[in-house]
């Protein structure tokens, strides 16, 4: 039996569509920095167009917080993005990216993964976006009518997938390597760093944080920039980890915010940010770069008020309760000599003690006390 000729003209004509468009959007990649949404949009209207679908998405897998979240879209209502809330393995979209394989459902009523968010939706194809080997996301295009999707379709949109996560792969990689050379900068141009503030603001700035801040063991915020999301929970892993959290408040936004936590623990300060990624390889990269720029601080000793004199030390102070003013600043003091001693004695305890002038006993208490044990 042979083709129809028509079938044939029609293939070819969508071959070339999609042969036009992966040949266009891997020119502006390698040429210019991506600005990822509009490409992706572009993406998603031309496969709508090829298939005839009547609306359709992209969605990406929030990696911490186990969700999928719209990146781009069509023809469905905001009402209908706002109430959804998919999770790895829910519906067609979720078992898609969770199983790296493609679906087509050509009645949604047969199929009992199906999650109904649109009732005039009745058929349905999902087929997974693979970043490096991971399946990061997935295109969803949906048609009013049944058996509105064919093989033919499927392969169309797996050529544009492939494609789209060289995109991704080549967005990720610019970021890093964007992230990098203004790491070098900073570098570069060290004697711009001459104090904490220095190093707040080139952080934040970097970051493109929502809100950030620097924070110290009694709790003390340095500085802030913008409300924090949530609370900040003073714990002793807050000084010692880098830790990526989930925060549980959306604040309407279609996936929640991400905390970042980059402790300096040579001067027992954390830098905290909160801001909303959209694929988890950024959060490490914002981790790597701030870690370096505190790292390279410290080394040039960029302390906390390191310009300041004690008088102004005292007056900040003046907020401490009744009574604690006193012990807050001698514990101060004597814990920054102590610790000092320690290093300038490769924390051998016995001579850190002749050193200072006391007993190992008395020593041990203190760094108990101030948290110096190792």
């Amino acid at each position: 039996m042979s083709t129809p000729p028509n079938y044939l003209e029609t293939y070819i004509k969508e071959l070339k569509q999609v042969f036009y468009l992966t040949s266009s959007i891997q020119k502006s990649v390698m040429h210019r920095s991506i600005d990822l949404k509009p490409i992706l949009n572009t993406v998603l209207k031309e496969c709508i167009t090829i298939t005839n679908a009547t609306s359709g998405s992209i969605m990406f897998k929030h990696l911490q917080s186990d969700r999928l979240f719209f990146y781009a879209e069509q023809g469905i209502d905001q009402a209908i993005i706002d109430s959804t809330r998919i999770h790895i393995g829910d519906g067609i979209a979720g078992t898609v990216i969770e199983e790296g394989v493609p679906k087509i459902i050509n009645d949604i009523m047969l199929d009992p993964k199906y999650i109904s968010i649109n009732s005039k939706v009745h058929s349905e194809m999902g087929v997974p976006i693979t970043v490096r080997g991971n399946v990061l996301g997935v295109i969803i295009l949906d048609h009013t009518d049944t058996n509105a999707f064919t093989e033919k379709h499927l392969e169309l949109i797996q050529m544009i997938c492939s494609h789209t996560g060289f995109i991704i792969s080549h967005y990720i990689e610019t970021l890093l390597a964007e992230k990098n050379s203004r790491l070098l900068e900073n570098m570069i141009n060290s004697t711009a760093i001459t104090s904490a503030e220095d190093i707040f603001r080139i952080l934040t700035k970097e970051l493109n944080a929502h809100s950030a801040c620097i924070i110290n063991m009694e709790g003390e915020v340095f500085f802030q920039e913008g409300q924090m999301i949530e609370e900040i929970q003073i714990n002793p892993t807050l000084f010692t980890d880098v830790q990526i959290q989930i925060l549980k408040t959306e604040n309407d936004q279609k996936i929640p915010y991400t905390r970042i936590i980059i402790p300096n623990t040579q001067n027992n300060l954390t830098f905290i940010a909160d801001k909303i990624y959209y694929f988890a390889e950024n959060a490490q990269t914002d981790i790597d770069f701030a870690d370096k720029i505190l790292e390279f601080s410290v080394a040039k000793n960029a302390i906390f008020h390191q310009d300041e004199t004690l008088s102004q030390w005292a007056e900040r102070r003046m907020s401490a309760p009744l009574g604690e003013v006193y012990e807050l600043a001698i514990s101060s003091v004597e814990k920054e000599i102590i610790a000092a001693a320690l290093k300038k004695n490769k924390d051998n305890r016995l001579k850190t003690a002749l050193f200072l002038g006391i007993n190992r006993n008395t020593l041990r208490h203190k760094m108990e006390i101030y948290g110096l044990e190792k």
